[in-house]
């Protein structure tokens, strides 16, 4: 018993209620056990209205989102079909958002949801010029041209690059088929050839045989600028633009693993990263592959690395050099 001004009251055992007072309504959260017990019916079937609401609601959010992901991939679909018709390439990001490449474009397109640089293929104007591929890495800024030249009996395949200051070009790698030399335009390339470690300047060249394990960054303050070729060429065009594609895709220290497995798997037997013994890549990778192909992860072409949006340089049917 409490008294007060006007009289007493009764209180319970709960000192935030009155006797006799009808309880607001509860939270949504409340155990629905509780809920008669405690409370009127009509709170309990406010709070079920508000949960069938939420869910309609939401159910409509993933409806709108999954109807918006179909119209877009018919959207990219019907877009790369017109280019092919046109001799234009659409290129794609990991996002699956189609930027157009134009003809002999100088700039490159940068894809407007994620920010990642896509990989462009030019085709050849009145004057007859050979396409030119142009890749950028949005992470390291590294930026690589790329194409493929006739040297007598040989194809080779000519490469301009970049690299900003302190920044890590690619990982240990091994070329099985290929060779590589280049010459240093400006800056200084630092490199490890074999085990041994080697820095070339300005105007000299380096090189770096079939077989040999090797990587190279910029350690200096100033642009890397480089130039050279692969000879003879064999994927290593397609190899690079799928495996910039993919780095686009993720994050700079986490690549999507399905879609890096499925370009190591397939370039196999002419390129090789020194992340792990063969054997165990070999291994590895078609266990992630495999698991991939269950989850639906290479379904269509939309997806990071597909071989048909990484054709390379290679030139079209009946189209000669």
């Amino acid at each position: 018993m409490a008294e007060g001004a006007t009289g007493t009251v009764e209180l319970d055992s709960d000192p935030t209620r009155l006797r006799g007072a009808r309880p607001a309504c509860p939270p949504t959260t409340r155990p629905h056990a509780r809920l008669f017990a405690t409370y009127p019916p009509r709170c309990y079937f406010l709070a079920l209205g508000d949960q069938f609401i939420s869910s309609v609601i939401g159910a409509a959010t993933l409806c709108h989102s999954l109807g918006a992901g179909r119209v877009l991939r018919r959207e990219i679909h019907a877009t790369r079909k017109i280019s092919r018709k046109r001799g234009l390439a659409a290129v794609g990001c990991g996002c699956s958002t189609v930027v157009k490449s134009e003809i002999l474009a100088s700039r490159s397109r940068t894809c407007s949801r994620c920010s990642c640089r896509a990989s462009r293929r030019t085709g050849r104007d009145l004057l007859g010029k050979v396409r030119m591929i142009t890749l950028e890495n949005r992470h390291t800024g590294e930026r690589l041209s790329l194409r493929r030249v006739k040297r007598g009996d040989e194809v080779w395949l000519e490469l301009k690059g970049s690299l900003p200051p302190r920044r890590q070009g690619p990982p240990m790698h091994i070329h099985l088929a290929e060779d590589e030399e280049g010459r240093i335009v400006s800056g200084t390339l630092s490199a490890v050839l074999n085990g041994r470690q080697i820095t070339v300047g300005p105007g000299q060249s380096v090189s770096f045989p079939r077989g040999a394990a090797h990587r190279w960054w910029n350690d200096a303050d100033e642009p890397l600028h480089f130039e050279g070729y692969a000879r003879p060429v064999v994927d290593l065009d397609r190899y690079l633009q799928a495996v910039f594609e993919v780095m686009n895709a993720g994050s700079e220290e986490r690549p999507p693993l399905f879609y890096i497995a499925h370009v190591a798997l397939r370039h196999r037997r002419t390129q090789l990263v020194l992340i792990m013994p063969k054997p165990v890549q070999a291994v590895l990778f078609r266990v992630i592959v495999a698991l991939g192909a269950l989850l639906g992860r290479y379904r269509g072409t939309d997806w990071p690395g597909c071989p048909s949006r990484c054709p390379g340089d290679a030139p079209e049917d009946g189209e000669a050099r």
